[in-house]
């Protein structure tokens, strides 16, 4: 019995198909990524994927090449941060899945943020972002208490290159970037960076990072 060869188009959409998941995969792994530099730089600590939260978005029908969901700590509190790809996000059936098992979650106790892939890439926030994040050094011992001292002889902040200039030994700059990653000092990443970016004293947030962000609880939106 000669077995009937499958038609071409079928090859075709199964190949189309696996692209799109490859694609929808990289792109989500990327998102992870940016997110996780950007919200470090801004003073949370990345716990690693939401297992949980992964678990239920699935069983919804959103897999890894359509959102993923991490784990971060700030300010002493667990937060669950779900990130929809762009292809998920522009999707209203696919984003509406999202916010029904973040609004289901936040209804039990859990903190869970749902943030727009925009929000994640706004430039040149994460350009800066990046940049402090692949440039840090680990400080040197006294480098902080000198930084605050420069700060608060120029007042309510000081240059970059002014701090630079307070910081003995070699490579100031990424020294400082150390310590703004570490949570010690901020700088507006809203702008590029330059020799007159004005590096300040962090000032501890009730709703942290995620306020300066702009990445809403999922029960505000």
């Amino acid at each position: 019995m000669i077995q009937e060869a499958p038609l071409p188009h079928r090859h075709a959409s199964l190949s189309a198909l696996r692209w799109r998941m490859r694609r929808g995969f990289l792109n989500a792994k990327r998102l992870d990524y940016e997110a996780s530099v950007l919200a470090s730089v801004y003073g949370a600590v990345r716990l690693g994927e939401d297992l949980e939260l992964t678990g239920l978005l699935r069983e919804v029908g959103l897999g890894e090449d359509a959102i993923s969901a991490l784990r971060f700590r700030q300010n002493g509190s667990e937060y669950s941060v779900i990130l929809p790809t762009e292809r998920t996000w522009k999707q209203a059936r696919l984003k509406d899945r999202a916010f029904g098992v973040g609004l289901r979650e936040s209804a039990v106790g859990r903190s869970v943020l749902i943030v727009p892939p925009a929000e994640v890439r706004l430039q040149p926030r994460l350009r800066n972002a990046k940049r402090i994040y692949h440039t840090k050094m680990v400080p040197a011992c006294g480098d902080m208490e000198t930084l605050i001292a420069c700060i608060n002889a120029w007042g309510d902040g000081a240059s970059l290159i002014d701090c630079e200039a307070a910081l003995a030994g070699p490579h100031p700059r990424n020294r400082v970037f150390g310590l703004v990653y570490g949570g010690h000092f901020a700088m507006d990443l809203m702008v590029g960076i330059t020799d007159q970016s004005v590096v300040r004293l962090r000032h501890p947030h009730p709703n942290g990072c995620w306020e300066t962000l702009g990445w809403r609880p999922v029960h505000a939106v």
